[in-house]
């Protein structure tokens, strides 16, 4: 008797146990993917000793006629680490009011020129918790940040035998930052959050990076965000300097795998 009790209990543990582990939620991996519409407004200006332009200074937008673009942001997080990609790419043309030199090339005033910018911005974030409670949240971040430019002009050379030439500029900046940041729970999945980060570079510039939104999450490991952001980085090397500003609002999806 009792070893058909036994038996009948091993055959009935074999059969629950493929259901049991399909019926077991799968873990998580703590990496999230979250994709981003960025609207932001552009407003660049750079001054460099290879650039020569209305006393040294070029404004994308006001000499080179760049519009305003939207940008596409990625995001992927693991754990308490993010890594942040922007990129925003544009193209305007514009009659030059002053004579203009980049890459040893000369664009005189009245002249036609059409111009192309490639930015790239890569953000590295290790962020590490404060305070934890039920409903609120603030934590500490370090990481790094890197912004790419390039900057391409084709323009009409007047004068006998006229021509288009074309002239290129590129730059690549690491920053370190700093920051804090917050998030706290307004509703029943809702958490509205706020986090800053920067550094002053002394004459070196400054970068600072401001960012706030609600996130709302549906249904498990899914959710839906919007927010604000503010890009605002000044960088001065030797004879060159550069101004870069990106501030809109944004909203995008994330998923946690």
């Amino acid at each position: 008797m009792f070893k058909k009790a036994s038996l009948s209990l091993a055959v009935c543990t074999l059969l629950a146990a493929p259901a049991a582990v399909m019926a077991a939620p799968a873990p998580s991996t703590d990496v999230t993917v979250e994709a981003r519409f960025f609207s932001p407004s552009f407003d660049t200006k750079v001054k460099s000793d290879s650039i020569k332009y209305n006393n040294g200074q070029v404004s994308l937008k006001d000499d080179l006629g760049l519009s305003d673009k939207n940008a596409p942001e990625l995001i992927l997080r693991y754990r308490n680490m993010s890594l942040d990609y922007i990129h925003l790419s544009n193209s305007g043309s514009a009659k030059l009011n002053d004579t203009l030199e980049v890459d040893n090339k000369t664009y005189q005033a009245n002249g036609s020129i059409h111009t192309d910018s490639k930015i790239n911005y890569l953000k590295f974030t290790v962020t590490n918790p404060v305070l934890h409670g039920p409903k609120t949240e603030l934590n500490w971040n370090y990481g790094i940040s890197m912004l790419n430019w390039k900057l391409s002009a084709n323009g009409e050379v007047n004068g006998p035998g006229s021509y288009t030439q074309s002239a290129s500029e590129s730059y690549t900046v690491p920053i370190p930052m700093v920051g804090i940041g917050g998030k706290a729970e307004v509703a029943n999945g809702l958490d509205v959050y706020a986090t800053v980060s920067g550094l002053p570079l002394a004459s070196y510039g400054h970068i600072y990076d401001f960012e706030a939104g609600l996130c709302y999450s549906p249904i498990e490991n899914l959710a839906i965000k919007a927010g604000y952001r503010k890009l605002d980085i000044h960088v001065h090397h030797g004879d060159d300097d550069g101004t870069f500003s990106l501030g809109g609002p944004w909203a995008g999806l994330s998923y946690q795998f």
